[in-house]
């Protein structure tokens, strides 16, 4: 899918509801309509989605496409991390099992595993939004 193309097209929204001119940064519009661009939907989206199958371990065959990183030592702050698939090829670096080990370990989602969705959707959307 081209995200350039969609992502022009919801700038051209924003300006058109806020009045700005062309020339101004959009950004700064898009925070104060609450908005996210589409990349950020994207990766909140797929971080949900990770979020839900590791805490319910469901569909269990995308669960189990994930492998633990085996640390040699215990501590308590020890993260779950993810190890991200070796690829070669772009179509499966985009793949759902790289992007969302990749999120995840960026993220740090193991952090706040235990809250539920709705908390997790919103520290998800304040870590994207910076």
């Amino acid at each position: 899918m081209n995200f350039g193309k969609l992502q022009r097209l919801q700038n051209m929204c924003v300006r058109f509801v806020t009045g700005a001119s062309r020339f101004e940064h959009i950004t700064p519009y898009y925070h104060q309509l609450g908005l996210m661009k589409l990349e950020q939907k994207q990766v909140l989206a797929l971080a949900l989605m990770v979020a839900k199958i590791v805490k319910f371990q469901s569909p269990r065959y995308l669960f189990d496409r994930f492998n633990l990183v085996s640390n040699a030592r215990s501590t308590r702050s020890n993260k779950l991390q993810f190890m991200v698939p070796r690829y070669r090829t772009n179509k499966f670096g985009n793949s759902f099992t790289v992007q969302a080990c990749k999120i995840w370990n960026k993220l740090s989602m193991s952090d706040f595993n235990h809250y539920s969705i709705q908390t997790q959707k919103k520290i998800i959307q304040n870590l994207i939004a910076v």
